[in-house]
């Protein structure tokens, strides 16, 4: 049976194996259910899926970020109604918090126009379709003492990228002070 995972929009996939052009096995996920399928996850690797829904195979890393710290910026969007709806991804020694593309006032307009009459087909039609971009990251700066520092993505052309918030300090403490302006325009006046 061949490795077969299901994404967050519902849509399934399947691994596969395959060569790069010198020769080296590469893996790869794809909806197809013929041609080079793999009957098990390799050793050394696991499943990852993006905030997107992008499923793909890496190599099991040792993380860098604590448990304790990714769940201290889950806890803090928990905390306020309008970032319940962000996703958090954990890679390497970064935390980065993902913004819905649909706000509460989009969602809104789609059910003015009658087009869901159950609010569960809304949900699900959210669910599979709603992107997200990434808006602010945590990094491990001082592994020893657990500080971190924080930033912001700019949305500017000339400048896009990321802008350093703060100077290194606990998770907890950057958490309280940054995740609360995400999806606000007091967001774009950090710097």
């Amino acid at each position: 049976m061949a490795v077969e995972y299901t994404n967050r929009k519902g849509k399934k996939y399947y691994l596969h194996a395959g060569k790069t052009k010198k020769g080296k096995r590469r893996y790869y996920f794809s909806p197809k259910t013929e041609g080079g399928l793999v009957e098990e996850i390799p050793e050394g690797y696991e499943i990852s899926e993006s905030p997107n829904g992008i499923v793909s195979l890496r190599k099991i890393v040792e993380k860098a970020v604590k448990e304790d710290e990714s769940n201290a910026i889950k806890r803090e969007l928990e905390r306020h109604e309008h970032t319940k709806t962000c996703r958090v991804e954990v890679k390497g020694k970064t935390i980065t918090v993902f913004e819905p593309d649909k706000k509460e006032e989009d969602i809104n307009r789609i059910m003015s126009f009658g087009i869901f009459t159950p609010r569960a087909d809304l949900a699900e039609y959210i669910k599979k379709s709603q992107r997200y971009t990434p808006v602010l990251r945590f990094t491990v700066q001082d592994e020893k003492r657990r500080l971190f520092v924080a930033q912001r993505y700019c949305f500017l052309g000339s400048r896009e990228g990321w802008i350093p918030l703060s100077r290194r300090d606990k998770i907890g403490t950057l958490a309280k002070k940054y995740v609360k302006h995400v999806g606000k325009e007091s967001f774009y006046e950090l710097y």
